[in-house]
Formats: C-alpha cells, sequence, structure tokens
C-alpha cells in the first residue's frame, strides 16, 4: 500500500479505536475554521471499514453540530468584532452579506441552503447568530441537513459495499480530485492522524 496514496494510509488507520473522536475533532475544525470537506477524510474510513461507516457519520455529524454551534455564538455575541475579523481574514465578508439578506428574507431556508451548498458553513453559523435567529430552529436545520449529507454517505457505502472502493478509486484517478483529496486531508487529518498512529498497535480487528 502505498504512503503517496491518501486513501491508502487513511484506510490503514480506519479500525484505530479512537477514529470517530478524531474525526469528531476534525468535523469541529471543518465548521469553524477549515472549510474543506470532511467527506475528503469521512469516505474513504467509510469504505475501508464499511462496520464503521455509521459511527463515523455519527462523529461527524456531532462534531458539525458543536462547531456551528460555537460559530453561532460568535455571531450572536461578538459579531462586530471577532465575527467580522474572522470572515475578513478569509474573504467571507461578501458571502456574509449575502447569506444575511437572504436569510432576512427566507429565514430558515437560507440556513437549509447553505449547509447543502458549498459555501462554508461557517459563513451561515455566524449570520446565524448575529442575525438573532432562534438557536434551536438553526441547529435543527442543521441537524436535518447534514444528517442527510452525512449518513446518506455512510448508507451508499454501506450498499454498495466493495464497488464504493471500486468507484472510489476511479474518482482518485483525476488529478484535480487527487488533488483535492491532498489539500483536504493535509489540514483536517492532523487529529485525526495524530489519534490514530497512536492507536495502531490497538486498532479493532
Amino acid at each position: 500500500m502505498s504512503w503517496l496514496d491518501p486513501a491508502g494510509w487513511l484506510g490503514r488507520i480506519a479500525r484505530a479505536r479512537r477514529v470517530p473522536l478524531a474525526l469528531f475533532f476534525a468535523s469541529i475544525l471543518e465548521s469553524t475554521f477549515v472549510p474543506l470537506p470532511i467527506e475528503l477524510l469521512m469516505t474513504p474510513l467509510m469504505v475501508a471499514n464499511r462496520p464503521r461507516a455509521f459511527t463515523f457519520a455519527a462523529a461527524v455529524f456531532a462534531g458539525c453540530l458543536v462547531g456551528c454551534a460555537i460559530m453561532y455564538g460568535v455571531g450572536a455575541l461578538a459579531y462586530q468584532t471577532v465575527g467580522l475579523a474572522l470572515l475578513d481574514a478569509f474573504g467571507w465578508g461578501a458571502a456574509d452579506e449575502s447569506f444575511r439578506a437572504a436569510s432576512a428574507t427566507h429565514g430558515v431556508l437560507a440556513v437549509a441552503l447553505i449547509s447543502l451548498t458549498p459555501v462554508p458553513l461557517v459563513v451561515g453559523a455566524i449570520g446565524a447568530g448575529a442575525a438573532g435567529m432562534n438557536v434551536f430552529v438553526f441547529l435543527a436545520v442543521i441537524a436535518a441537513t447534514r444528517a442527510v449529507r452525512y449518513f446518506g454517505i455512510a448508507l451508499l457505502v454501506h450498499l454498495l459495499g466493495p464497488r464504493a472502493e471500486a468507484l472510489l478509486a476511479r474518482y482518485r484517478e483525476s488529478g484535480r480530485v487527487r488533488a483535492a483529496t491532498w489539500g483536504g486531508t493535509a489540514v483536517l487529518a492532523a487529529a485525526l492522524v495524530a489519534v490514530a498512529l497512536v492507536t495502531l498497535p490497538g486498532a479493532e480487528p
């Protein structure tokens, strides 16, 4: 198994006991400060260890909700200072303005839309907090949309079985997908690799 293949070494650690915990923290990062798709990590791990696919999805789901709650708090309590500074630092000012305008008109539908599109989720979380949207309604919408996204992937991996791995391998032949995988892995896998490598000797069979 080549160490130059991200899916290869991610598959090697997929059975480590603390991988769900690492995915939980990686998902918090993804929904706060590191807007790269967590699916780039989650999907290869699911393929490598299908019995734990739904466990991985649950860990990512929980981390997403925690991260969104944190960023909602930033928007609600410190939008003018921390919130705007964060948005400006990542060049998300225009996206924030668009989201706030959409949420003023469409309410929770704007949250659902941003949760299902490539727009960084942190933009919606900070914007919802700044707009004073009900925190429970906000989290409920995020939970509903992200549950479909994460558990839907787990279900596909569970149903497709070995074909999911073949499909993933085919897509890895694309240079753009390979580059995206490396980029997402390099940032999001920091916690995952650190925890999983330590627990390799105690990996589950």
